[in-house]
């Protein structure tokens, strides 16, 4: 049952915390005016801290704020997603804010129309993994007219807005290497990013992560003067027949592969459903990675090598630095990689004679 069992914290009480004035606070909590990151950030901890819950009766018409950000995903149903969405919804909450999800499936229509109803209902601020990296004019759009973005585990180099990434490229890189020393030359790959011709190397594909990633590990190969497999880099649609097909396809090569890289989880599961419908061992017959971590990767035989990256706090930064871009003044600072671990486990091991 719940229990009211103190005074509700007052923007004074906000106030005296953060170490600023009322009417700063109040600007703050409002979401009108200008402030300073610094002060905005210290006004929004003691908001937290304090339990502050803003009087919606008291607010007044002419902030045109909708205390609203919206979240712009090409895929809203992995459980990656889920820890992403966990840690922004937690600052939001914490701020006041709700939050509006929309999916594109690497749909550049998609994307536009989920930017387009993001606009009609006056977001403050946009937090966006673009469909395609190249097609991306419906956010420079909505860039020009003032609404805030925050690029998320996607980078586009003409947009100047703030990016929250993880160094992937640097797990890549291990990656490559580490399969390398083992005797995998024919490393296959497979992603549901967009692009429409056989891949080669220094390719820019639908998704920056895809293509960081693609250049890190097959890009390590041609540091060792080794001819990359690139032959063996497939791209294909999101459901689990087509999937299954890219990897039927790749494992019936004349030369197949001796290792395999999923780009994502939903690939991960795809590959295993062909991978044991087929008998083969992993990793005497086959070495197989996935570059995303979940919580079954390590409760299966053999458990899987992945990547792990904090997502869960790069959800909560993407939404801080979110919150902080509404009515900022001045360019915020550039946000630092996040880490990204190669976690090697007994899916994979030395290539096959």
């Amino acid at each position: 049952m719940w229990e009211w069992s103190r005074k509700s914290a007052t923007v004074d009480d906000v106030a005296r915390l953060a170490g600023v004035s009322k009417a700063t606070a109040g600007r703050v909590l409002g979401r009108y005016g200008s402030s300073s990151v610094t002060t905005r950030a210290a006004v929004h901890a003691a908001a937290a801290a304090l339990d502050y819950r803003p009087n919606a009766a008291a607010k007044t018409m002419n902030t045109s704020r909708s205390e609203l950000i919206g979240v712009i995903s090409p895929i809203v149903t992995t459980s990656r997603f889920a820890l992403v969405l966990d840690g922004i919804t937690a600052v939001c909450r914490e701020a006041g804010m709700g939050v509006i999800t929309a999916g594109s499936e690497y749909d550049v229509a998609l994307d536009r129309a989920a930017i387009e109803l993001l606009l009609n209902k006056r977001v403050d601020a946009i937090i966006a993994s673009p469909a395609h990296g190249s097609n991306t004019e419906h956010l420079h759009a909505a860039h020009r007219i003032g609404v805030p973005i925050v690029l998320l585990e996607r980078h586009i180099s003409e947009l100047e807005v703030p990016t929250i990434e993880s160094d992937t490229a640097g797990a890549g890189r291990k990656l490559g290497r580490h399969l390398r020393s083992l005797g995998h030359t024919r490393v296959g790959y497979i992603s549901t990013s967009r692009h429409p011709e056989r891949y080669r190397l220094g390719d820019q594909v639908g998704s920056s992560v895809t293509t960081d990633r693609l250049q890190a590990i097959y890009g390590s190969y041609a540091e060792a003067a080794i001819r990359p497999s690139t032959d063996l880099v497939r791209f294909t649609s999101r459901s689990p027949a087509a999937i299954q097909q890219a990897v039927i396809e790749l494992l019936g090569n004349e030369l197949p592969p001796t290792a395999l890289i999923a780009d994502d989880e939903q690939v991960g599961l795809e590959m295993l459903t062909v991978i044991r419908s087929r008998s083969i061992s992993i990793p005497r017959e086959l070495s197989l990675v996935m570059l995303e971590d979940t919580p079954w990767a390590t409760l299966i035989d053999p458990p899987l090598t992945v990547v792990r990256q904090p997502t869960y706090d790069m959800g909560r930064t993407a939404a801080v630095v979110a919150l902080a871009s509404i009515g900022a003044e001045a360019d915020l600072p550039r946000v630092p990689l996040f880490p990204a671990e190669l976690l090697l486990r007994k899916s994979v091991g030395p290539a096959p004679p």
